[in-house]
């Protein structure tokens, strides 16, 4: 009669082989927190530079905007060289009134007095790009930090399932071990023995899959954080079986839109409509121009050789310009701008709406979420109670292995079905965050 190897020590082995493959991996791992890996990602992510980069550029928009109150100074040089120089006859006498060589230049300050509120609506436009883009980049931020928890709770959730799919492997090389010493000593036919085996390739194939996602995972997750795909980040949790009251959902609405960044952006939206319109009907009034100028004109490049006039002068005037018929263009862009309001006075009203159902929706989830960890984790006790009773009951030979099989699916199911559901209530929180608004 043959012995079969030890189930204790054989458990024992691999929890060893797996500590030392898992310290070996470990070595050069960054553990992150979910704070930590939120604020990485914020700071890192392509998207959060880009979002970043378009505020800034509004920003000096708006700057530009605001030059045009102030004083625009120009100058300008000529020079012309005449074939002949100029002259006048007078009582049949040919006078000189210039030289061959002209030498001209001049400064000009142009100061806007009026321009029918064509500058304040520009500027204010620019104001409202600039309130878009940092909403904008809000409306980035409360994305990427959902995507962020969920990688970082997927990722935990995989290993999880990878560390369900090593038991079972563990437990199906135990029983495989039991099969055999009872097949060698005649108690069980061969075909039980079979069953085992096949059990234990299929659970290996399940680990060797667990496995590849869990660098999907981590791999998802390093992109999210804006470092290298295959980085080695480890994360740690705790306090996930806690599930938490949930305050009114009409409360939770209410918060959701006065917080979200996509409702303010469609109100501003609204607020540059109606400055686009008086930036249109500016088009009616006078632009009025306060013009200062300084000119000098001579014979030699510096202009201050002029035998025949003053070589210098200067003056300051006012200058007013007023467009007095332009086929209507005015009456059709405020007619265009006033129709593009009352779309955003409806889209406005249909993001209420979504949004509104979103909350909802991420109530409803959540609530499910925290009901199922209460649920699976009765499943998961009492699973592993089958599958300890059907343990004994085999090795005293009062059952066969198929009961041991299917109690040993059974506990798999129910480990995952828990670990999905701790880590599903987290992803819910998530959600329910990102409906509302809170980062």
């Amino acid at each position: 009669m043959k012995t079969f190897f030890p189930q204790p020590m054989l458990r024992a082995l691999i929890l060893l082989t797996g500590v030392l493959f898992a310290g070996s991996g470990a070595a050069g791992a960054r553990t992150l927190t979910l704070d930590q890996a939120v604020t990485e990602a914020l700071a890192r992510n392509p998207r959060m530079i880009e979002t970043a980069a378009r505020r800034r550029a509004a920003e000096y928009g708006e700057k530009s905007a605001r030059a045009d109150f102030f004083p625009q100074v120009t100058t300008a040089y000529g020079y012309l060289r005449l074939e002949d120089a100029p002259y006048r006859n007078l009582l049949g006498n040919a006078m000189t009134m210039g030289s061959q060589r002209q030498h001209h230049w001049e400064v000009e300050m142009v100061q806007p007095l009026f321009a029918g509120f064509a500058l304040t609506s520009n500027h204010r436009l620019a104001q409202l790009e600039t309130e878009t883009r940092e909403l904008a980049q809000r409306q980035v931020a409360l994305e990427l930090c959902r995507q962020v928890k969920h990688g970082y709770f997927g990722l935990l959730l995989t290993q999880a399932e990878l560390a369900t799919a090593e038991t079972a492997e563990a437990h199906l090389h135990a029983h495989v071990s039991d099969a055999r010493g009872l097949f060698d000593q005649g108690l069980i036919a061969r075909n039980d023995l079979l069953k085992t085996r096949v059990a234990l390739a299929e659970a290996i194939q399940n680990r060797v899959r667990a496995a590849g996602r869990v660098k999907s995972a981590r791999s998802a997750l390093n992109v999210l954080l804006g470092q290298a795909y295959d980085a080695d980040t480890e994360v740690a949790a705790a306090g996930l079986e806690k599930t938490l009251p949930l305050p009114p959902l009409a409360g939770l609405v209410a918060e959701a839109l006065a917080n979200r960044p996509e409702i303010a952006s469609v109100r501003r939206a609204m607020t540059a409509s109606a400055v686009e319109e008086q930036r249109v009907r500016s088009n009616d009034y006078p632009r009025v121009s306060l013009v200062g100028r300084y000119e000098q004109d001579g014979k030699e490049p510096g202009g201050r050789d002029n035998p025949y006039t003053n070589d210098h002068n200067a003056s300051i005037g006012v200058q007013a310009r007023w467009v007095l018929f332009e086929a209507g263009k005015t009456r059709a862009g405020v007619a265009r701008v006033r129709n593009e309001g009352q779309a955003v006075q409806a889209a406005l009203e249909g993001l209420q709406d979504q949004v509104s159902l979103e909350v909802q929706q991420a109530v409803l989830d959540l609530t499910v979420a925290g009901e199922n960890i209460v649920t699976s984790e009765r499943a998961l006790d009492q699973a592993r109670e089958h599958w300890r009773i059907a343990n004994v009951r085999y090795r005293q030979q009062l059952t066969t292995a198929t009961e041991v099989l299917d109690a040993q699916a059974y506990l798999t199911r129910a480990e995952s079905a828990y670990h999905g559901s701790r880590f599903g209530y987290a992803m819910a929180m998530a959600d329910l965050d990102r409906a509302v608004g809170r980062r």
